[in-house]
C-alpha cells in the first residue's frame, strides 16, 4: 500500500523523473527529424505558459505533465522517414531501464 513514508519518492518521481523520461522520449523523435533533415525542430516539455526556452528545448509551467516534438519540413519527406520519426522514441526509451 501506499504509506506516508512513500510521499517523498511520489514526489521525486513525478516532479523529477517524468520529466526527464519525456525529454529522453521526445529526444528519440528529434534524432530522427534531424537525421532526415528536419528545419526548425523543437521539443516542449510540459504544457501551459512557457517558463523558459533553451536552443530548440522549451519548459513549460506544468513541466511534468506533456512533451511534444515538432518541426517545419524535412528533407527526406517519404513514408520511411516518417516512419522512423514516429518510431524514433522506441530507441531512446530503453536507455532508461
Amino acid at each position: 500500500m501506499f504509506g506516508v513514508n512513500d510521499i517523498p519518492k511520489f514526489f521525486l518521481a513525478f516532479f523529477l523523473v517524468l520529466p526527464i523520461i519525456s525529454f529522453v522520449h521526445e529526444a528519440g523523435h528529434v534524432f530522427f527529424a534531424w537525421l532526415m533533415g528536419g528545419r526548425n525542430i523543437k521539443v516542449s516539455v510540459g504544457s501551459g505558459d512557457v517558463l523558459f526556452r533553451l536552443g530548440m528545448l522549451e519548459v513549460r509551467k506544468y513541466y511534468f505533465w506533456y512533451g511534444l516534438c515538432s518541426f517545419d519540413s524535412l528533407k527526406r519527406n517519404h513514408r520511411l522517414a516518417n516512419i522512423l520519426i514516429f518510431a524514433g522514441e522506441r530507441y531512446s526509451t530503453p536507455l532508461l531501464r
